[in-house]
């Protein structure tokens, strides 16, 4: 997921971009499929995995698109660009639709780049086929072999011009070195390219001595052969010795032309080394670069994350700390153990409500003052119903008090003893 997100803010242009990259030009960049979001597109993997029949959990680190790239070499690229933008733009989605359809998936994106070198399209499939098989296992060598055919024959469609790039066995039997026929990582260049280089300035130098020892050879016998153009008495053997001269030089011009021939072969694949080491080193410092920002975001998103849940966890614990101390109040007042004198309240175990915070403690006293207010409204209301119930019972004891008066009134004593207790 992470490399997915970090492809997409290459392929749409988002936050720092490497130094190829012309930022005047950015708005020439056409977006032809929008990018679905990340987190949808894994949700669906673990649907299609679940259809499947998948025991497992999708791992953490498990792919969740298939980027690539849609490039031409050189003189395709020229051609490529002849074409107007909507006929470029139909060529790169007719593409990389029929290559989702190869592989039984979907194209999740498609990004036309024109910020750089050469026009070049970046497109995403959905790293899974429809019946939950991953789709690195579709594709093998004989798999990419037959996307670059199809890319070749949708190409040629709209550019006739356009053709298949040759293979690497068809290259190697052409005579072509078999360091120019791989693909090299970054890390593989920077091992292999300074030997090849080396060897290759060793090999132009060894031929420019060759040529220069040649050309002095063929000065020689020309000049031997202007020493006896200009007699004309020459016997017969310095005539046969003339025309041995000649035929000599021919055949040294012959072999001279042929190491001129390799010494521009040679120099020209030196450059072309030399070329590579220079964008090796450069994609590596972009790389750092890249990196380095890569890992100050995630820095930041760490130390975030370390924040939220400090914060987290402090007010967790404020809110338990906060409940203890609202339990023991009120445990308090079941227990009619909190007690107010004129300087202080006194509860039976305080220690709760010291532990919580200053806010939970200044509501918690405006509660019990106004508790303590009741209870003080409460015994007065009381000790005034205990003075009224005692002048009723005084007046029910007289015995000029009709029966009938006396009985209602036993009554009502009686459901006054019988009240519940409050």
């Amino acid at each position: 997921m992470s490399q997915a997100y970090g492809q997409r803010r290459h392929d749409l242009r988002i936050g720092s971009q490497p130094n190829y990259v012309d930022q005047s030009r950015n708005d020439l960049n056409c977006i032809l499929i929008d990018p679905c979001p990340l987190p949808d597109i894994r949700n669906e993997i673990r649907e299609l995995r679940k259809r499947r029949g998948a025991q497992r959990a999708l791992k953490s680190n498990a792919a969740i698109i298939k980027s690539g790239i849609v490039t031409f070499g050189v003189e395709a690229a020229k051609m490529f660009d002849t074409l107007s933008s909507d006929c470029q733009n139909k060529a790169f989605l007719e593409l990389t639709q029929l290559l989702a359809e190869r592989l039984n998936t979907r194209l999740e994106s498609l990004v036309v780049h024109l910020d750089e070198t050469t026009i070049h399209a970046h497109f995403e499939l959905r790293a899974f086929s429809d019946d939950g098989q991953p789709v690195c296992k579709l594709m093998d060598r004989a798999a990419m072999s037959e996307f670059q055919d199809i890319t070749a024959d949708i190409m040629k469609r709209y550019c006739p011009e356009i053709e298949r790039g040759n293979r690497k066995k068809s290259r190697l039997d052409a005579g072509a070195n078999h360091a120019d026929t791989l693909n090299r990582s970054v890390r593989q260049l920077h091992a292999e390219l300074p030997a090849e280089i080396a060897a290759k300035k060793q090999e132009v130098d060894d031929l420019n001595v060759e040529i220069t020892a040649r050309k002095a050879s063929i000065r020689t016998d020309q000049k031997r052969i202007e020493a006896l153009g200009v007699r004309e008495d020459l016997s017969a053997k310095e005539v046969k010795r003339l025309g041995v001269y000649r035929a000599r030089i021919a055949k040294k011009i012959t072999a001279l032309n042929e190491i001129e021939v390799r010494q521009i072969v040679r120099q020209k694949e030196l450059e072309r080394r030399e070329r590579l080491a220079k964008k090796s080193e450069q994609k590596t410092a972009d790389d750092t670069k890249t990196l380095a920002e890569e890992r100050a975001v995630t820095a930041e998103k760490s130390a975030q994350a370390d924040t939220e849940r400090s914060n987290a966890k402090r007010v967790t614990a404020a809110y338990e700390t906060g409940i203890a101390a609202v339990e023991a109040i009120v445990e308090e007042m079941a227990n009619d153990t909190i007690h107010e004198t004129q300087d202080e309240i006194t509860l039976h175990n305080p220690d709760p409500i010291i532990a919580a915070s200053k806010l939970i403690q200044k509501r918690l006293t405006k509660i019990v003052h106004r508790y303590l207010d009741l209870q003080h409204t409460w015994h007065k209301q009381s000790a005034w119903l205990d003075a009224m119930v005692e002048k009723l019972q005084f007046w029910l004891s007289r015995e000029d008090l009709p029966s009938d008066v006396k009985n209602a009134g036993e009554k009502i004593k009686r459901d006054f003893d019988d009240e519940p207790n409050m």
